[in-house]
């Protein structure tokens, strides 16, 4: 799997020089961030294969928290979820329109989401910590990563450093957001992989 994600990147990489931009590779929307959207998406979307259907309910946090991180990583801002929608006032405005359904829909989702996620969630993860799991290891990598990262994004908006270290920060910033992306994807195929 691994080897496929960083084929994939390498194919990306490739089409990014092609099209003469390669200054802009630790951008905000060079090809180490639309790579990490990409597996955070293919994530979302793994999970509804690889998590077994009477899981499912249960691990609803799985699909909706990666397509949640895959939409922080895209350089567009897409509408999904408005929290109007929690609100009587939106539905009298709006009435029944696609936004309050979709709006709606997605609400139920997300409450349901983070009720999974305390429920059964938070348990799993501490049996796994007893148990030494595999899948752990891989978790606690893309932690790391994304804390490495979030202390370079910092650094960065902070002007600590000179201006000669702004993009090996970016470098740094985007290189480990693709880290933590790549370890994400990696500990839940190694959680509900089939032997």
């Amino acid at each position: 799997m691994t080897a496929m994600l960083l084929s994939f990147f390498s194919g990306l990489l490739v089409f990014w020089l092609l099209q003469g931009q390669p200054g802009s590779f630790a951008e905000e929307d060079g090809p180490l961030e639309i790579w990490s959207a990409c597996l955070l998406f293919l994530a979302a979307g793994l999970s509804f294969w690889i998590i077994p259907v009477r899981y499912l309910w249960k691990e609803l946090f799985l699909p909706f928290g990666f397509f949640q991180l895959g939409l922080r990583e895209l350089p567009v801002d897409l509408w999904i979820f408005d929290e109007r929608v929690l609100t009587l006032a939106f539905y009298r405005t709006e009435g029944l329109s696609l936004a309050s359904v979709i709006g709606g829909l997605y609400a139920v989702v997300a409450l349901w989401s983070v009720l999974t996620l305390l429920i059964w969630g938070l348990p799993q993860g501490w049996r796994a910590l007893r148990q030494h799991s595999a899948w752990l290891a891989y978790f606690n990598r893309a932690v790391v990563c994304a804390i490495l990262a979030q202390l370079s994004e910092e650094v960065l908006k902070r002007g600590v450093v000179g201006e000669g270290w702004s993009v090996p920060l970016h470098i740094l910033e985007e290189g480990f957001e693709a880290l933590f992306a790549l370890g994400l994807c990696q500990a839940l195929y190694v959680a509900w992989r089939r032997d």
